[in-house]
């Protein structure tokens, strides 16, 4: 680092490694880009990621030459896009881009989160970030076949890391993390789980994971059992199931009716009633879209477990 300062300033990234060749070897010039040390060369670090190489050969070839002139006729390697103009924002592909490299850097995500672009969506299927879903308790178990599981719930964030595994019985496996710049979460991904969605478990992808959560004192860990890209929430869910109790009035079907027409969405709606020991059910006329104030809205009228999501058959959710 003292050599970077000593010999400023540079022209461009090839300036810098032809000045500073300790910087030609280890990871030291890679953990620099990646956390945005270099972006005054005018390019993302992404963009300058891709150009390194060049750079790093050229700087090599001036200083065989041991002079620091260029060649007028030799083109110079593109660091990368034109520099942006002062204050144009930049896009959400980009600040994820320079989050996960500013993480896989770092450790950490010091600038930002990389959920701050989906804030509605997790609020609308998450309705917790990942520090509230680890710190929280498992809801109590339901008597109903149709309730979801102890633990089961929706977390969304940048997976980070994703490793293989080889389970007992030979199959591919995987444990993945994602962060969403409150807290980290470590996901277990057997064997069907993991195979379905290989196009998916890529570092740097915001993701959202449907799965039962397990908590051993301080650790949480999440089974998954869904996962889908954070741009396609419904496909977590197939369906909606209300559960009403018989001699349920006018004026409460109304109030029903209100709350779906207010989430119109791709998914069905079925009510199920049971009466006289039987239990009946028939589709709604409305479709919805399956969101955490959906379920709120319709739990304050009919009380709590009266309305589940039911998960896709398809749980690789990829085609």
């Amino acid at each position: 680092m003292s050599d970077i300062l000593r010999r400023r300033p540079y022209s461009d990234l090839t300036d810098l490694l032809t000045k500073v060749p300790s910087l030609h070897s280890g990871q030291a010039l890679e953990m620099l880009c990646k956390a945005g040390a270099l972006e005054s060369f005018g390019a993302s670090p992404a963009e300058i990621m891709s150009t390194l190489s060049d750079h790093l050969n050229r700087a090599k070839k001036i200083s065989k030459e041991g002079t620091y002139q260029i060649n007028l006729f030799e083109e110079s390697p593109e660091t990368g896009a034109a520099p942006e103009a002062a204050g144009t924002p930049k896009s959400g592909a980009q600040l994820g881009n320079e989050l996960f490299f500013e993480h896989e850097a770092i450790g950490c995500f010091a600038t930002g989160s990389p959920m701050d672009d989906f804030k509605d969506i997790i609020t609308e299927f998450c309705g917790e970030n990942i520090a509230q879903v680890t710190s929280r308790q498992p809801p109590p178990s339901q008597d109903s076949h149709r309730a979801p599981s102890p633990g089961v719930t929706v977390v969304a964030g940048m997976l980070t890391s994703c490793r293989s595994h080889v389970d007992r019985f030979g199959r591919s496996m995987g444990f993945a993390k994602i962060e969403d710049g409150s807290g980290s979460l470590e996901i277990v991904l057997f064997h069907d789980i993991y195979e379905k969605n290989i196009p998916l478990l890529k570092p740097g992808i915001p993701l959202l994971v449907r799965g039962r959560l397990e908590k051993r004192g301080l650790s949480a860990t999440l089974i998954a059992e869904q996962i889908v890209g954070i741009d396609q929430p419904e496909r977590l869910y197939e369906s909606i199931l209300i559960k009403l109790d018989p001699g349920m009035g006018v004026d409460v079907m109304r109030k029903i009716r209100d709350a779906l027409k207010d989430y119109p969405g791709d998914r069905p709606v079925h009510i199920e009633m049971t009466e006289s020991g039987g239990a009946y059910e028939f589709r709604a006329g409305s479709s919805c879209r399956p969101t955490t104030a959906l379920r709120r809205k319709l739990e304050s009228i009919l009380g709590p477990y009266s309305v589940f999501f039911l998960k896709s058959r398809d749980e690789s959710l990829l085609s």
